[in-house]
């Protein structure tokens, strides 16, 4: 995911809070915490309203970056704003990335396993949240069929909708609207799942901007 340092600060607000997508998960908040850089830190929490707690796909906080590279001001700062050192990543987590990398065959196998659709992370974001926002519309269709309900509330207000609006994906955008005017009998979510075992796969995107001026503790280019 590379995020583009054009668009409008609300944008780019809303890019900062979803480039855990890239790579492992890590954000640019990890990264910032893991070279001691406390004044970016402080601009992703307090300005873009990423959550301290952010966890990469291995349930690595930043917090626990900042400890591991031995940066107590950093590390004060970050359990400041209630940041703690680990979660554990669970089947619900693991579903949520399946979800947003578009592997519908992990969301299945999670689906079938018992995991609630309705699900979510620190953000009070679901699958369906992350699906949408990516424009995985089998996903979508495969959550939406199993139960996930497109009236849930991110912790910013934003509902799946909003999110395939944000993200320019008209087609999820507007399947997700028809269900919501009650269309749910005349809509198709019928979604081909692949027979062949599927397995979590983490593919590399390009490191973004974002990402970049997070390690490298360029607060002016964040704030481009």
């Amino acid at each position: 995911m590379v995020l583009p340092l054009h668009e409008p600060p609300h944008h780019r607000a809303d890019l900062a809070r979803q480039t855990w997508l890239c790579g492992t998960g890590r954000t640019g908040l990890h990264l910032a915490a893991k070279f001691g850089k406390t004044n970016i830190c402080k601009l992703f929490i307090e300005q873009y309203k990423v959550s301290p707690n952010v966890t990469d796909l291995k349930g690595s906080t930043p917090l626990r970056e900042a400890r591991q590279g031995g940066h107590g001001k950093t590390a004060n700062y970050l359990e400041d704003m209630g940041g703690i050192a680990e979660f554990q990543v669970n089947d619900a987590t693991r579903m949520l990335g399946a979800a947003a990398r578009g592997d519908i065959g992990i969301v299945h196998q999670y689906l079938s396993g018992g995991v609630d659709a309705n699900e979510v992370d620190y953000d009070q974001r679901s699958a369906l949240h992350l699906a949408a926002s990516e424009g995985q519309m089998n996903v979508v269709k495969l959550l939406l069929a199993k139960g996930a309900r497109p009236s849930l509330p991110d912790r910013w207000g934003a509902k799946a909708y909003d999110d395939a609006v944000r993200s320019r994906h008209g087609t999820i955008a507007e399947l997700i609207k028809s269900l919501t005017n009650g269309g749910r009998t005349s809509v198709d979510l019928h979604v081909v799942i692949p027979l062949t075992d599927s397995r979590e796969r983490i593919t590399c995107a390009s490191v973004s901007h974002l990402l970049i001026a997070g390690k490298q503790g360029d607060i002016t280019e964040l704030k481009r």
